[in-house]
């Protein structure tokens, strides 16, 4: 506590702390013990008139977006782009993966010319109803996330989401509103995560994408 400011701060100012989620929570008192004031856990929220669904149906195959705040040197990130693309873009399960973050010179190489793999890379914050509702399914590539205002964006808009069962996704996502799946290691560790169990859930999403895109929407509206 002594060494970490935010520590101090609620140590001897705090009247109430306001988690994020509460994987937040239990992450902070693990570390620094439970504070002698109330505490309460409040999810972030979303305007669901400004990200809403698309009107129209989607013909053929869903289109995949992943939309991360930054996606610099994250090797996990890239593999799973990688194999997600190999696997279901190489089959027509899905017509492609829309890359949304700010990305090095080094990731947008590695990621620029996989087949169905479009990368769009930092773009205003206004123009993101729009690119998350000419998507149908939101990929999540942020691993031990505190409560990522993107995955919330995305179910206001109607998009599934799949990711792993990791940080405060299982508090944010229903089984009815997507799919999440064990990482298959430590997540702590960046090891090797279960990359065959992650598109194997967007195959089980595609095949019932219609009654996922619903769900998602209502918990948006009633939880967010």
């Amino acid at each position: 506590v002594q060494n970490d400011p935010i520590a101090r701060i609620i140590e001897a100012v705090a009247d109430e702390i306001i988690y994020q989620s509460y994987f937040v929570k239990n992450w902070w008192e693990t570390s620094y013990g439970r504070p002698n004031v109330n505490t309460a856990v409040i999810y972030n929220s979303v305007d669901v008139g400004d990200f809403r669904p698309k009107t129209s149906c989607t013909h053929g195959p869903p289109l995949l977006i992943c939309a991360e705040a930054r996606l610099i040197d994250d090797h996990i990130s890239q593999e799973t782009i990688k194999h997600v693309a190999k696997s279901l873009y190489g089959e027509g399960i899905i017509k492609g993966i829309r890359i949304v973050g700010e990305l090095g010179e080094s990731d947008r190489s590695a990621l620029s010319g996989i087949p169905g793999v479009e990368v769009l890379g930092s773009v205003p914050r206004e123009s993101m109803p729009a690119i998350l509702r000419e998507a149908d399914i939101f990929l999540n590539l942020d691993v031990n996330a505190a409560c990522p205002n993107a995955v919330i964006e995305a179910l206001a808009s109607g998009l599934p989401v799949v990711g792993y069962r990791t940080g405060a996704l299982p508090e944010l996502v229903p089984p009815e509103a997507g799919m999440l799946v064990d990482y298959g290691g430590d997540p702590w560790k960046a090891d090797k995560p279960d990359l065959m169990g992650l598109s194997d859930a967007i195959r089980n999403v595609v095949s019932n994408l219609d009654q996922f895109s619903r769900v998602a929407r209502r918990v948006a509206e009633a939880k967010y």
